[in-house]
């Protein structure tokens, strides 16, 4: 099933993130995924090339955001923040699944939902 929706949102998103947490100097692609990433349960994923300060990023379409998901979980802009924030802690990155990557996930996480949430405060979109 795939889920057609306009990036010019996300990109619009993407850019405004990125003035926001001083990541002007990376390109970054950013684009809708649908059944790959409900498949591997992410929401969202980024791969990048800190090299070339280039990234792409994949956000899940929310129509396919699992109805269990807290407010914040359905939020994709708290996602679209979440893989932003890896780029700055690209020099600290530790191995997938040892004590400090999954303290470096949860901390990466909550500063996406709280930066997130201050947005929605911001537009006026108080849920």
């Amino acid at each position: 099933m795939a889920i057609e929706r306009d990036v010019a949102e996300l990109e619009a998103a993407c850019a405004w993130w990125q003035e926001r947490l001083r990541l002007r100097d990376w390109k970054v692609r950013v684009r809708w995924a649908d059944l790959e990433l409900a498949r591997k349960e992410r929401s969202a994923q980024v791969e990048w090339q800190a090299k070339h300060k280039e990234a792409t990023i994949d956000v899940m379409v929310p129509e396919l955001y699992p109805d269990d998901w807290s407010e914040d979980a359905r939020d994709w802009h708290t996602h679209l923040a979440h893989e932003l924030l890896h780029l700055h802690f690209l020099a600290f990155a530790a191995d997938e699944d040892t004590p400090e990557s999954i303290a470096q996930e949860q901390a990466i996480e909550l500063i996406a939902q709280a930066l997130a949430r201050l947005k929605r405060e911001a537009d006026g979109n108080l849920r």
